[in-house]
């Protein structure tokens, strides 16, 4: 079972219990010391990657490293479950996830395998977990790396840029965004109060632009 330490934090600075110098020997080669992924998670990975958060876990599921955005999305993980929604909030989503990993490499040992689930968290934004094993130094130090991915701004952002690149309206761009998104054609009406015959006509104008473009 996955460990109590990766409960939802009382604060976003909680997140980031710092392992014991002992234990740290264990998880962390001489090369990769804990001073070097604490710089890079406090640093380098949220200027590469401002709308991902990263997370390292020991073969255990106890929390090693996060980075900035990552703690960010935690902070929301906390609220939320305070809310009383905890059971269906992005930590338990990562509980499981991580639980699922841990038990598959007991399961199908030598197997590169990666999983993935996604959440809608209270404001609307929907994130991403992805979850698989990394060995620092062979199989002994062997960690898990959670990805969180916030999709929403990643899909405005797509959206923003086919617009530009393809000529798509104002209400195309917004059609197409919720589209990247993985909405239906009846949520994204819902949605922007259109009906579901309009968004097809937009999404059938939006894929004519997108074929012009790449003739």
């Amino acid at each position: 079972m996955l460990d109590t330490k990766l409960k939802p934090p009382k604060s976003a600075y909680q997140l980031v219990p710092f392992p014991a110098a002992s234990a740290s020997t264990a998880l962390v080669p001489p090369a990769l010391t804990m001073d070097y992924l604490s710089m890079l998670f406090k640093t380098f990975l949220d200027t590469v990657f401002p709308h991902q958060g990263f997370m390292l876990l020991d073969g255990q599921g106890n929390l090693i490293q996060s980075s900035p955005y990552a703690d960010h999305l935690s902070q929301q993980m906390t609220d939320y479950c305070e809310s009383g929604s905890c059971q269906t909030s992005l930590w338990a989503a990562l509980r499981t996830l991580v639980e699922c990993l841990i038990e598959s490499r007991q399961l199908f040992p030598g197997e590169h395998i990666q999983l993935r689930d996604e959440v809608t968290l209270t404001d609307g934004t929907q994130v991403s977990i992805e979850a698989e094993w990394v060995e620092l130094d062979g199989p002994s130090t062997a960690c898990v790396v959670v990805t969180l991915k916030n999709q929403t701004v990643i899909a405005h952002q797509q959206a923003a840029i086919d617009a530009r690149r393809h000529g798509l309206t104002e209400r195309e761009t917004e059609v197409w965004q919720h589209s990247l998104l993985g909405l239906s054609y009846s949520a994204i009406g819902q949605k922007l109060f259109i009906s579901i015959n309009t968004v097809k006509q937009h999404m059938k104008r939006i894929y004519q632009k997108l074929d012009r473009s790449r003739q």
